[in-house]
């Protein structure tokens, strides 16, 4: 099966990725401002930043991993049980490791 379509749509969605991971990664290394009320402000948002940046790393480490399938053949394969994954499945989760039965 050619996955040509998927693999560019998850390219450039590694590249958003990347692009927004180093975007919070710039923003937590910012020293902060000299006002005690501004700097609580921005410590609160620091937390939120930390909890997307995290879940970006997660994004991250799933489309790398879709893409290396892709190259290695194993893409749209279940890694339970070894079945093809539904294309309706495969097409709202490009990124996604199984089949509905394993989810």
């Amino acid at each position: 099966m050619d996955h040509t379509i998927t693999q560019k749509m998850l390219e450039k969605k590694l590249t958003e990725l990347l692009d927004r991971a180093a975007e919070i990664e710039k923003k937590l290394s910012d020293p902060g401002d000299k006002d005690w009320a501004e700097n609580a402000i921005e410590m609160e948002d620091d937390e939120v930043r930390i909890g997307i940046g995290e879940l970006t790393k997660q994004e991250i480490q799933e489309v790398e991993s879709a893409l290396q399938r892709i190259k290695s053949g194993d893409y749209g394969i279940c890694t339970v049980c070894g079945q093809q994954i539904a294309k309706a499945r495969i097409d709202l989760l490009p990124h996604t490791l199984t089949c509905v039965k394993c989810a």
